[in-house]
């Protein structure tokens, strides 16, 4: 099924700044591919041979710790991409398993086609090395989480991060993120369903968040912040956005 050339994936960041032709031009190149919930996109080990942009839905990168132990790294949303490195390295192999959460609509670009349109179009490889520098931010940050103490840090941490993913509500500085399960949500944490609810009632005490048809709503991403960094910050250290946007 080819792609359709009206629709909203024009204002993705990865075609940021890009001429309208060239975009329909690149995404014409692919075709979309649906996915149930619980439905693997990507599975580690496989050749990389494409190239995938989120059109709707949610999806999940799942990789192992250093204690082999599953975890739930990031979400992929309409706008999002992944696949990247592969396309990139010669022979290269997945490095994780993508898993849908939600049903799934996807564009996938074949490797040459990709590579073809890196060569023709320099904003389209900006663009790309831009969200892969924010992307490498964000990992850096997830690592720091698998360290935090089994408890608040940890979970005001994640969603801290996961806010890029989340979307504006009217009212000014909230967040609504996106509807996972309890055991979704402890997984992204790094913890423990009895812990992540108990950390998500200090933190409602707290009146960062609060709870609003199964999503999580942030009320106030500052006082998040400060909950964080109650363990992020040694005396002295830098606080305050900056500190965690490096």
């Amino acid at each position: 099924m080819t792609v359709d050339p009206e629709s909203h994936w024009q204002h993705f960041p990865l075609f940021q700044n890009m001429e309208d032709a060239t975009v329909r031009k690149f995404m014409s190149m692919g075709y979309t591919f649906r996915y149930e919930i619980g439905a693997q996109m990507v599975s580690s080990q496989d050749l990389g041979e494409t190239f995938f942009v989120m059109l709707q839905g949610l999806a999940k990168l799942v990789l192992h710790n250093t204690r082999g132990e599953l975890m739930n790294v990031t979400l992929f949303r309409a706008g999002d991409f992944f696949g990247e490195l592969s396309m990139l390295e010669p022979d290269s192999v997945r490095s994780g398993n993508i898993l849908a959460i939600s049903e799934v609509e996807v564009v996938a670009i074949q490797k040459k086609d990709f590579l073809k349109m890196m060569h023709e179009c320099p904003m389209l490889a900006f663009n790309l090395a831009r969200c892969l520098g924010q992307r490498l931010r964000m990992m850096n940050q997830r690592m720091i989480t698998d360290k935090m103490p089994d408890d608040l840090h940890k979970v005001a941490h994640t969603l801290l991060l996961l806010t890029t993913k989340g979307k504006s509500l009217q009212k000014a500085g909230s967040v609504l993120l996106p509807p996972l399960s309890l055991k979704e949500w402890a997984l992204f944490c790094y913890t423990g369903v009895d812990v992540f609810l108990a950390s998500m009632e200090q933190l409602k005490q707290l009146d960062a968040l609060e709870w609003q048809n199964q999503r999580i709503v942030i009320k106030d991403v500052s006082k998040l912040r400060e909950a964080a960094e109650q363990y992020l910050s040694p005396p002295g250290a830098k606080t305050g956005p900056d500190a965690l946007n490096g």
